[in-house]
């Protein structure tokens, strides 16, 4: 019997990423990218979605469905919301990572209350938080902004 939709998998998946620079400004970025398909078996096209994109002065987290067995995999978890964005305070600017234990620690230093600490849950709100997107998602919203504090 397959799993269910609220089970995961034995192999939670992984992080690729990428970096770049923004056409207009010339802003370096990180895209980090969530797949289930392990380093040495990727070919092109493999499967795969963005699930973040951090500059020095955001963190968008795109909220996905991680569970392959699910009819939405890689899809935004929820509705029309697709990205939460974290403002860096101008005084404090995000470092770009440069390996998947630097975003990890990034995200867990970053993250808005109310939002779980790991990609293989699709960076998603916790449960007791989790009618917030669809109400805002409900309302047409496609961006929830978040700045972040002073340390």
């Amino acid at each position: 019997m397959p799993p269910r939709p609220t089970q995961r998998p034995q192999d939670g998946g992984y992080l690729v990423l990428k970096k770049g620079r923004c056409k207009g400004t010339g802003e370096p970025f990180v895209n980090v990218y969530f797949t289930h398909v392990q380093k040495g078996a990727r070919t092109p096209g493999y499967a795969k979605a963005r699930i973040a994109q951090v500059t020095g002065k955001r963190l968008r987290v795109h909220p996905l469905t991680t569970i392959q067995v699910h009819a939405n995999y890689l899809q935004p978890r929820y509705g029309t919301l697709r990205t939460v964005e974290l403002v860096a305070d101008p005084k404090f600017p995000f470092r770009l990572p440069t390996n998947t234990n630097a975003f990890n620690s990034l995200w867990e230093s970053a993250k808005p209350e109310g939002m779980g600490g790991f990609f293989e849950f699709g960076l998603a709100f916790l449960n007791e938080y989790a009618t917030l997107p669809l109400v805002f998602g409900g309302m047409g919203v496609h961006t929830l902004p978040h700045v972040r504090g002073g340390r």
